[in-house]
């Protein structure tokens, strides 16, 4: 899931959106996926998209440059294979990555750890020598 923090974190405040700069709302306090996912398709779909506008609760956050969208993760919605993601088909097989969220299992540790794997090795917890498990 990216955060609202993590969304805003990303944005342009200084930087005056030019004219006929399309606009997404983020209708969420927490959960900005659905925004994020919208902000990939609309760049997906034509190189010359430079810039989103961002708003929330009325208010303009800021503006999300193509190449800050890029640099967070991929919400769920995105990495859906199906023959709608951004109006083209997609090719057969598996992606070469994998997201997944790791739990320590020690009892009563909170540490969690949102991970793109590209290979299959398992982190550690930070706190405890114990491997990380993929939360359910």
């Amino acid at each position: 899931m990216i955060t609202l923090a993590a969304l805003t974190a990303q944005l342009d405040r200084t930087d005056e959106p030019g004219q006929n700069v399309p606009a997404i709302v983020v209708n969420a306090d927490v959960d900005a996926d659905h925004a994020v996912t919208a902000a990939l398709n609309y760049f997906d779909a034509a190189d010359e998209r430079m810039s989103v506008l961002v708003f929330h609760n009325g208010d303009v956050l800021g503006v999300l440059s193509r190449k800050a969208a890029y640099t967070l993760p991929p919400p769920p919605q995105y990495l859906r294979r199906d023959v709608d993601l951004a109006g083209r088909g997609v090719l057969p097989g598996r992606p070469r990555w994998e997201v997944v969220v790791l739990r320590c299992p020690q009892p009563g540790c909170t540490r969690r750890l949102g991970l793109v794997l590209y290979t299959p090795e398992v982190p550690h917890c930070p706190v405890h020598s114990d491997a990380m498990v993929a939360e359910v």
